[in-house]
């Protein structure tokens, strides 16, 4: 047997032997590690998002807790609570901590909090706020993976980082488009504060929210900058628009984040009608638990899906994001509204409100003639899958006319 026995494992130390006794062992998990000490007579937990937990003789002695309004954080020593942390500052401290460690070498910093729809307008005009800001020495970061795919769709050689966290307590906590933290500009360009802001002023003065985002960032429609598809990124989609769909299908997104969704029943007949028609389907969704059967689905990434809109002859969707990335495109765009729910700190904002406030129509280098809305609360759905149809087919049969 050996005295002392040491294993590695990606140059960490996991494992100390001594006498065939454990006195520390490591574990290394995605959102977490845990240490145990003394063949488990001491044990620590420390998780990515700033959990901790540490067990003696097997009883908990030090631990925190997140409330459900993710508001506060919570030390306990056994079972009493002896301090309680702001947890968005907390989380938004150890964010920036971690960017700043992990990202050095660069003076500022472009965080980016927001959902698709206005990620993809931003990227339009973000050589030019750059600019405006004197920015030199920058990175930009961004929290969810799909904004990767996005920007480099603008800009294929930019410094960015993918930083998770927890984007509802960071846009808590912000306040300002600029800030400083120790040394560095930080820019945020939007959070839960201006989000608010919007919102009222959508239900109160009939705003829009492209207006608000250009006003609020100083912003115009002149200097900005377009995106461009890969070219492995067309011959793979074309490859799937001719092969598999015929170049003869709908291409159909019943998901959102922000509005209410339909009942399934709305999107299976929607699907069945425009099958009976001769259309293929092709469903967009993110979450598995969404797709319509009988329909064809695939993951794609956002510049894969954006180009597939090109091929359609229709994109049908609840109001969301993705359709801000192809309601430019030469194909008809059917948008479907719904109310806002109650959301946290939001509150409820109803489908009227919504259509003339987040209105695709109101976009730059938009064909209105191929935009059409859809205030499903007021219309019902037998109308709108009614019209929708219509519109379909009369524009099936102009194009069949012009190929005679």
């Amino acid at each position: 047997m050996k005295f002392l026995n040491i294993k590695k494992n990606d140059k960490n130390i996991n494992k100390i032997n001594i006498f065939g006794i454990t006195l520390f062992k490591k574990y290394f998990y995605a959102d977490y590690w845990r240490i145990k000490l003394l063949e488990g007579v001491i044990y620590l937990k420390y998780s990515n998002d700033g959990h901790f937990r540490l067990r003696l003789f097997g009883f908990s002695t030090i631990r925190t807790k997140v409330t459900d309004s993710k508001k506060y954080r919570i030390v306990y020593l056994l079972f009493l609570p002896v301090w309680i942390l702001n947890n968005q500052k907390y989380t938004c401290n150890r964010f920036l901590n971690g960017v700043l460690k992990n990202y050095s070498n660069y003076d500022e910093y472009y965080i980016f909090l927001s959902r698709s729809g206005e990620f993809f307008l931003l990227m339009h005009h973000l050589s030019q706020w750059i600019k405006d800001n004197g920015s030199k020495n920058y990175l930009l970061i961004v929290c969810a993976r799909y904004h990767l795919d996005i920007c480099k769709m603008f800009y294929p050689n930019i410094n960015i980082a993918f930083c998770p966290v927890d984007v509802s307590l960071i846009s808590r906590q912000v306040k300002n488009v600029k800030n400083s933290f120790k040394g560095k500009t930080i820019y945020i360009p939007t959070y839960e504060k201006y989000f608010q802001e919007v919102e009222n002023d959508i239900r109160l003065h009939g705003a829009h929210y492209y207006t608000k985002l250009k006003k609020h960032l100083g912003l115009n429609d002149f200097d900005t900058t377009n995106y461009t598809i890969s070219p492995k990124v067309k011959n793979k989609i074309r490859k799937i628009a001719e092969k598999l769909l015929n170049n003869n299908f709908v291409i159909v997104s019943p998901e959102s984040l922000s509005n209410e969704m339909l009942d399934r029943h709305f999107w299976d007949k929607l699907c069945k009608r425009l099958k009976l028609i001769g259309y293929e389907v092709f469903c967009n969704c993110m979450d598995f638990r969404n797709l319509i059967t009988d329909t064809y689905q695939c993951f794609l990434t956002y510049e894969e899906t954006i180009e597939l809109a090109r091929y359609a002859n229709a994109v049908i969707g609840l109001r969301s994001g993705f359709l801000e990335c192809i309601a430019n495109k030469k194909v008809p765009t059917f948008a479907i509204y719904t109310d806002f729910p109650k959301r946290g700190n939001f509150a409820r904002l109803e489908s009227d409100k919504i259509m003339e406030g987040f209105s695709l129509k109101k976009l730059p280098n938009i064909n209105k003639d191929l935009v059409f809305e859809y205030d499903i609360n007021k219309m019902g759905a037998e109308s709108v899958q009614n019209d929708i149809l219509k519109i379909i087919k009369l524009k099936n049969a102009k194009q069949e006319e012009l190929c005679i």
